[in-house]
């Protein structure tokens, strides 16, 4: 079994493949997202494609990635039309199931100012087992990035992990939303993304240094590298890996208008993976992350946005504003 250092040391220039969550997303537009209790009437409905799994498969792959889905939907029509769509991204959906479980539902109020609240029905997610996890991923290489997100159970992500330890692959897990996890999970990961909430809640049931930056007290409570995303504040990578040692503020980046800011975390982690696979240095594939969230803010919807490379390679030339979002 490989460590994780030596994951580090091999050259990248393989797939993405994520095991994630498929969802159909109802979105709502209001002026303000209701308080408890409150009734509010909304300007707009829609459907659209989503979960956090086929948002980052959907980002990895228009930042140029060969891009594999992992997952279960429905075998119903949200089913079939979230398949569809993924396949027009280009996106290998041969190891998706067809569930007898509904297809997972995410109900999305998106307020004037971009800002969302998100309510999530699993459905078919949940019925995505272990073992098929196990056994999509024997084709997996050293080569290739894997993704892994919280809206999946803990034991599909553990399986997940196992797999891309075997096999000498990096193993990103995004751990959104924050759910336990075995201890045993984090020998396995390569890259802990998170967002501040995430981080303090991860930190709450861990001994860590009193002091030092909240992803620097993860990284060092768990022994594996963290990014943690903070908004408008950019994002902080902390590695301390023998002999590759990092921490590093890296800057977001300004979006002229914010339409919508459902997505561009999923945004973020699946062009991460894109650049990591392809060649990038952790660092740099953080940068293409927080250039890509910064272009799926600007559309709406979860997978809003063409953070392609040339759209991407365009932002990062300029890092001069700080960040509207």
């Amino acid at each position: 079994m490989s460590t994780r250092a030596d994951r580090a040391s091999q050259p990248a220039s393989g797939r993405v493949v994520v095991v994630g969550s498929l969802n159909m997303d109802l979105i709502v537009t209001v002026e303000a997202i209701p308080a408890p209790g409150q009734t509010v009437l909304a300007s707009q409905t829609r459907r659209a494609c989503g979960g956090k799994g086929a948002n980052q498969a959907v980002a990895a792959a228009r930042a140029g990635a060969q891009v594999t889905m992992v997952g279960a939907v429905g075998d119903d029509a949200d089913g079939a039309a979230l398949l569809d769509a993924l396949a027009a991204e280009g996106i290998d959906v041969d190891d998706v199931l067809r569930s007898p479980e509904p297809t997972g539902l995410a109900l999305v109020t998106v307020d004037a100012a971009g800002e969302n609240a998100i309510t999530v029905a699993p459905g078919a997610n949940h019925a995505c087992p272990p073992a098929h996890v196990t056994a999509t991923l024997r084709s997996l290489t050293a080569a290739d990035v894997l993704v892994a997100q919280g809206e999946i159970p803990a034991e599909s992500i553990e399986a997940a992990a196992r797999a891309a330890s075997a096999a000498g692959a990096r193993f990103l897990l995004n751990l959104a939303p924050a759910i336990a996890v075995s201890p045993g999970l984090w020998r396995h990961v390569s890259l802990l993304v998170v967002n501040e909430h995430e981080c303090a809640w991860l930190l709450e049931g861990l001994d860590h240094e009193p002091s030092g930056s909240p992803a620097a007290r993860l990284a060092g409570a768990l022994g594996v590298a963290v990014l943690v995303t903070l908004g408008t504040d950019g994002s902080h990578l902390v590695d301390r890996s023998p002999g590759t040692p990092l921490d590093e503020a890296l800057p977001a980046f300004a979006a002229p208008q914010v339409v919508d800011t459902t997505g561009a975390g999923d945004a973020f982690v699946g062009a991460l993976a894109a650049a990591w696979c392809t060649g990038h240095d952790l660092p740099d594939a953080a940068r293409w992350g927080a250039a890509a969230g910064s272009l799926a803010v600007r559309a709406s919807g979860a997978q809003g946005g063409r953070a392609t490379p040339e759209a991407i390679l365009a932002v990062l030339r300029d890092t001069s504003e700080p960040s509207e979002r």
